[in-house]
């Protein structure tokens, strides 16, 4: 049973309403800084109407929505107190009872930690005996932070270089990118991570749209329609059950071809992106609360520039950019971070403050440009891209904090920029590129179909 959610419910029922926590964090005015909230101080409104009869359910509900899940009750000890509370005995001596409970949980813990390291000895045994057979996708442990051994997969169907991915349930979905086979460009392609297969899925309508998992759905934003090639604002999403893309979120507020797209929690980010032929890239932020499903809505805050064709993503509780292209079409290596909470706040008027004004961070330039971002990685790691003459490399490089630069930490079997990446467990997969340089040669000479899988630890 999931005791979290049914601490949710009795919040609900008792206070006839439907009980929305606050953000994750506030802000203190004293310290001027970002406070964490604990999920009781989230829902201590709802929590303050529990009175009269049911008042003695509170401190049930407070345990049920502990941060640590080991600390919650069992939905049995749950069923015990609740009788115990009707009978009367819940007023006179219930500690005896909490702390019994709370002491089988602790040792559950215990339990399941031991077996985790267990797991993790034989795991670094299995890599120790380097089975050729091993399957590249089941991480690694090294001594160093840092470390990769690429095994090439299947080929893409088809070269593309600039492409955007979004990873579930075993399986890669690219799109969005460009391709010197026009026929790619329109397709989403699929690789299924168990054999090693590629395939594709009914084309969507509109290609350039960057694909993103929302709401356990791979959805599809913005891009150019497959018929009149012109800018839209369409967001498809998947159906497994009709194998068919249908209106599911609702479309953008404006039109936006390769934008950066990004989720937070419940709030879907769409930054950027092209307009139209005249207007390459623009600086807006749209956000959507996707569990709602009701509507966009722009923020106050920009982006520090226009930009288009950049992959944004969250890192350390901040949304963080590094590459774009500009309105002149320029490309840049500039990088940028704010924190994400900023963003999903912007734009609630409860939430605003005016003591205190929102910047972007900038970050050390990344030095070299179509560089490529890998996803959910914390710190930052950047992969590939070119240097201004636009000769590629095979770096990657971590963000380091402390020093404010970026650190090489290892590198690409070989060099190539424009790179599409996805991450599964602690590898990454390396997606087509360019190999010698997109902006000073021949896309259907350089363009690339290879795709490798490297363990990153």
């Amino acid at each position: 049973m999931d005791v979290f959610s049914f601490a949710g419910i009795v919040l609900h029922t008792f206070n006839q309403e439907w009980p929305h926590p606050t953000e994750l964090v506030e802000y203190d005015h004293k310290t001027r800084k970002m406070v964490a909230l604990s999920e009781v101080e989230r829902r201590q409104q709802y929590l303050d109407k529990l009175t009269g009869e049911v008042e003695v359910l509170r401190p049930l509900v407070e345990e049920c929505l502990d941060y640590d899940p080991a600390m919650r009750p069992t939905i049995a000890s749950i069923c015990e107190r609740i009788q115990v509370s009707k009978d009367g005995y819940m007023k006179e001596s219930p500690k005896d009872v909490i702390s019994l409970y709370q002491q089988v949980a602790r040792k559950n813990t215990e339990i399941e930690q031991l077996k985790f390291e267990v797991d993790q000895l034989k795991l670094e045994n299995d890599n120790l005996k380097h089975q050729p057979d091993a399957n590249p996708f089941t991480p690694t442990l090294t001594r160093g932070r840092y470390y990769t051994k690429w095994t090439q997969l299947a080929n893409l169907p088809s070269p593309m270089y600039g492409a955007y991915t979004a990873v579930q349930d075993k399986k890669i979905y690219v799109a969005g990118g460009n391709s010197p086979v026009n026929v790619a460009m329109l397709q989403v392609y699929v690789y299924d991570i168990n054999t090693d297969h590629w395939g594709h899925l009914p084309p969507p309508g509109h290609y350039y749209g960057v694909p993103h998992i929302v709401g356990g759905k791979l959805a599809l934003f913005g891009g150019r329609l497959s018929h009149t090639y012109k800018r839209t604002n369409k967001v498809s999403t998947f159906d497994q059950t009709s194998y068919s893309w249908k209106s599911h979120f609702p479309d953008l507020l404006s039109v936006r071809s390769k934008p950066g797209v990004t989720t937070h929690l419940e709030h879907v980010i769409v930054a950027g992106g092209g307009l139209d032929d005249t207007i390459r890239a623009q600086g807006g932020i749209q956000i959507l609360n996707w569990v709602e499903n009701s509507h966009w809505r722009e923020v106050s805050i920009n982006l520090p520039v226009p930009m288009s064709v950049f992959t944004p993503i969250i890192a350390d509780d901040h949304l963080v950019i590094v590459g774009y292209v500009d309105v002149n079409n320029q490309l840049h290596s500039d990088a940028y971070k704010i924190p994400v909470v900023d963003i999903t706040r912007s734009g609630d008027q409860q939430h605003q403050t005016t003591d205190t004004p929102i910047r972007w961070i900038t970050m050390s330039s990344a030095d070299h440009v179509f560089v490529s971002l890998v996803p959910n990685s914390s710190p930052p790691v950047i992969v590939g891209g070119e240097d201004q003459s636009g000769s590629p490399t095979s770096d990657i490089k971590v963000y380091d904090e402390s020093s404010k630069s970026w650190k090489d930490v290892t590198s690409l079997s070989c060099a190539r920029s424009q790179v599409a990446l996805a991450a599964v467990n602690n590898t990454i997969i390396v997606i087509g590129g360019y190999i010698k340089g997109g902006s000073t040669t021949n896309s259907t000479l350089s363009s690339m179909v290879t795709v490798e899988v490297g363990l990153l630890k």
